[in-house]
């Protein structure tokens, strides 16, 4: 059996790591399924959609496991930037026991692509990929998205693709210098009606 999590907060600073001073992590649940949390997810996100600093996630518990999460990092090259389509074969990183672990695996190969426009990465729940035993193809958009890129047109294309699939911009965009490189990034989320 599988329970649901929304958890986040407002945090000290778009780095998500440690909660901003007076306040308290967020965590509802739990829910019985993904679509249950995700409505949750959704509200909290846009009621805090003004905020750069807040930040919100779905953790999933498997209860036949003892209590443990699974969270997997999937992502690699695609054709475009349309990011629908495979160039070749997707990494995939884990299992995870905690959603930190995964992060932490997700900014490792996020920055290690980050000259490459057309690589993505994310972070799942237990979701077995396409041609694995159970498993279906891992079409679902994402609610929230958080793109990076050196400070080029192709960047601009990546974030004007998610634009074209209906994501809106969710919050500033950041800049930072990288072994004398500006390297951007900016948070895209999908609005309620078009996560289906």
């Amino acid at each position: 059996m599988r329970q649901f999590w929304v958890v986040g907060g407002v945090y000290e600073s778009t780095a998500f790591k440690n909660l901003a001073d007076g306040t308290q992590e967020v965590r509802e649940g739990p829910f019985d399924t993904y679509d249950n949390a995700l409505k949750v997810w959704q509200q909290l996100a846009w009621e805090t959609v003004d905020d750069a600093n807040a930040h919100f996630h779905i953790e999933e518990v498997d209860l036949t496991a003892g209590g443990k999460g699974a969270f997997w990092v999937i992502g690699g090259s695609f054709k475009d930037t349309s990011f629908k389509e495979w160039a070749g074969i997707p990494e995939r990183h884990g299992p995870f026991e905690s959603y930190e672990q995964a992060e932490a695996k997700w900014q490792e190969r996020a920055w290690a692509t980050v000259d490459d426009a057309t690589a993505q990465f994310r972070i799942e729940s237990i979701q077995p990929l396409e041609g694995e035993e159970g498993g279906t193809a891992a079409t679902e958009r994402l609610a929230y998205r958080f793109l990076t890129g050196p400070n080029t047109r192709e960047f601009c294309e990546k974030i004007s693709a998610a634009l074209a699939d209906g994501y809106q911009l969710y919050g500033d965009p950041m800049m930072m210098v990288q072994d004398g490189e500006a390297v951007c990034g900016q948070a895209v989320i999908l609005p309620p009606a078009a996560d289906k």
